[in-house]
């Protein structure tokens, strides 16, 4: 959610605290695209704070484990207190902590961030092809953004956490073989990668295959690229990513529900 496009029918208590913590009145800013550029500023500006928190575990990085949302019952009252003290944090209902969308462009392309495999950061790293197809992958008629895949990758998570540990560290090959037909394409450099995880799925293949694609749909796997070798042709290795269970966001959907997905920000 952007901060910029909902500001105005945010409660005056929140308006009031996120200009406090920003140190700008954006009250007096009329237009939405001025907001989100004002706003990316100051995220960019503070990124050498940020980095130094997030590796310092500060209370905002539990975030990003849960999709960036996370309900004020589900935390204590010390770190309700903390989160709300901090810039980053945005509550468009009181009792709703999460992180704008503005703040989440800036802080899913730290370094940091990315190291610690999010699938926030692969998302905004990706290219169009790959976006276009994950979008299609997840049943949507129209392509999304980055962050619209965010959100909705994790509102179709269950309650539930599988285990996806049995691929950590394999190399993509060990399932899908560069010789098989099921991702040819993608190691020829012909088609992007999500579209030929896409496709295998509709082939006949094993049970682990299977399951390892559900993992990569649904945000638990991405295929982390190895330094190439000379001589030798690209390869990837499969790597868990740093997002935990989607039951924390699952019953809050409304929040991501604002015709976002139905348009393309590419």
């Amino acid at each position: 959610m952007y901060v910029s496009e909902c500001f105005q029918n945010l409660a005056i208590e929140e308006r009031t605290r996120l200009e406090k913590r920003l140190g700008i009145i954006l009250r007096r800013v009329e237009e939405r695209h001025q907001i989100r550029k004002t706003l990316r500023n100051i995220f960019e500006s503070m990124e050498v704070r940020l980095r130094a928190e997030f590796e310092a575990g500060a209370i905002w990085t539990g975030l990003l484990d849960h999709f960036c949302i996370l309900p004020q019952d589900r935390m204590t009252g010390e770190a309700a207190e903390a989160l709300k003290k901090h810039p980053l944090t945005f509550w468009p209902e009181s009792h709703i902590c999460t992180m704008s969308a503005e703040a989440m462009e800036v802080v899913g392309r730290m370094d940091c961030v990315r190291e610690s495999r999010s699938i926030l950061s692969e998302l905004l790293r990706m290219g169009t092809p790959d976006k276009r197809a994950l979008s299609r992958w997840l049943g949507l008629d129209a392509p999304a953004s980055a962050l619209d895949l965010y959100s909705l990758i994790g509102q179709t998570r269950g309650s539930e956490s599988p285990d996806f540990s049995e691929f950590n560290h394999r190399y993509l090959t060990d399932l899908f073989p560069e010789d098989a037909m099921a991702l040819l394409w993608f190691y020829r450099g012909v088609l992007p990668l999500y579209e030929c995880l896409r496709l295998a799925e509709t082939e006949n293949i094993q049970a682990e295959q299977k399951k390892c694609l559900e993992g990569f749909r649904l945000g638990y796997l991405i295929a982390e690229p190895l330094p190439v070798e000379f001589g030798q042709t690209q390869k990837f290795k499969i790597v868990c990513t740093r997002e935990k269970n989607a039951g924390m966001v699952s019953d809050l959907p409304s929040l991501y529900k604002e015709d976002t997905l139905q348009r393309s920000l590419f």
